[in-house]
């Protein structure tokens, strides 16, 4: 009888976190995706603040939308477009580079170091170098670049392309 009550509370004891971990097991799929697009955890005392690619995506459309196409819009440094196709690279990869060109242009325009991208894009707006909306747009982008899905399609990838092209300040 002891043997039996022995394992009745040992039954007791992890029926929940098995029931919790076979459900996690069922919805693994839709639970990776979901915590691998997310942008930003933040915790206060409001409660959590979750934002996804999708909707950092959304903001970065909306600011990019009133400069129009990367055919009748001029980058911001006013040169030729310089963020082109590899296509011996994955979506994924093109948009990793992008980010760290994007990065570079930034750090190479505000002459400084020490600095990191953000820091230098508040430089450069700060000394009147670009516009307030240009600032918005390459900080908008460099917040897509820490972050971006594992699968990129390539109208995604298309249509980042001309956004950073837009944005581009060599």
């Amino acid at each position: 009888m002891h043997f039996l009550d022995s394992f009745i509370k040992l039954v007791d004891i992890i029926i929940w976190p098995m029931t919790i971990l076979i459900i996690l097991g069922w919805f693994r799929t839709e639970l990776k995706s979901f915590f691998g697009n997310l942008k930003k955890i933040e915790a206060s005392a409001d409660g959590f603040v979750l934002e996804s690619f999708e909707k950092q995506l959304a903001k970065t459309r909306a600011l990019f939308t009133d400069v129009g196409t990367a055919k009748s819009a001029q980058p911001i440094g006013g040169s030729e477009s310089v963020f082109s196709r590899d296509l011996t690279m994955s979506p994924l990869e093109q948009l990793q580079k992008w980010d760290s060109q994007l990065r570079s242009q930034i750090l190479s325009k505000s002459r400084t170091d020490g600095h990191t991208a953000e820091e230098a894009l508040v430089l450069l707006k700060t000394q009147g170098v670009i516009t307030f909306s240009d600032f918005e747009r390459l900080e908008q982008l460099l917040g897509l670049g820490k972050r971006t899905p594992t699968k990129v399609s390539q109208a995604l990838l298309s249509e980042l392309e001309t956004f950073y092209n837009i944005a581009s300040i060599e």
